[in-house]
């Protein structure tokens, strides 16, 4: 019960070709609440437990490639019921939603590239997105979403958004110069005009 497991499996047999197992407190409930994410060019698996441990594991062994631990190492609280974003893949990096904006690491060495400011998070993926020149990434945090700058990791502008129990957990959805936002607990949803300065 206060176990995460990591299964690969024949997809035709359903037999299990590897597993990888770590520690993990069950908290409220048992089990990880965000889904793996593959990077097939590199032949690797990201994954974010709810206490915010991370692992890249090879897709072929299951073999630690690297890890990290969000909260212990950089300050990351969890929200509520836990770390539930998936990974985001995005030219080099993996994007984390932890911390108030986002936390980016390197996605061969596991190294820092950015991290924002402690604090805890929400529970929705990072989606990427271009903003006029600038590749970016939308990160629905605890009590907005942010516009954040791929590169460097700066919030480009944010647009306040509280839900009850700060449970910001639906992805972004962007098409064009427009974003949608969305959550439950009778909040509703905004359609955004995306422009350089917010």
């Amino acid at each position: 019960a206060n176990q995460d497991i990591v299964y690969c499996l024949n997809a035709e047999t359903g037999k299990e070709i590897w597993r990888h197992t770590y520690d993990c407190s069950a908290a409220s409930y048992p089990g990880p609440r965000a889904t793996p994410v593959i990077d097939e060019k590199l032949a690797r698996i990201y994954t974010l437990s709810r206490d915010g441990q991370a692992f890249c594991l090879s897709a072929t062994t299951g073999q630690v490639q690297w890890q990290r631990n969000l909260s212990q190492e950089m300050g990351a609280k969890p929200p509520r019921w836990g770390f539930a974003a998936s990974p985001c893949l995005e030219g080099d990096s993996v994007i984390y939603n932890a911390n108030t904006h986002g936390i980016a690491l390197d996605k061969k060495t596991g190294k820092t590239v950015w991290a924002s400011d402690k604090g805890t998070c929400g529970y929705a993926t990072p989606v990427p997105f271009t903003l006029g020149r600038t590749r970016c990434v939308a990160v629905f945090g605890e009590k907005s979403v942010y516009a954040v700058a791929l590169r460097t990791g700066k919030a480009l502008w944010s647009y306040p958004w509280e839900t009850k129990y700060d449970v910001n957990a639906a992805d972004p959805v962007i098409a064009g110069d427009r974003m949608f936002i969305s959550s439950g607990y009778g909040r509703g949803c905004a359609l955004l005009q995306l422009t350089d300065s917010g």
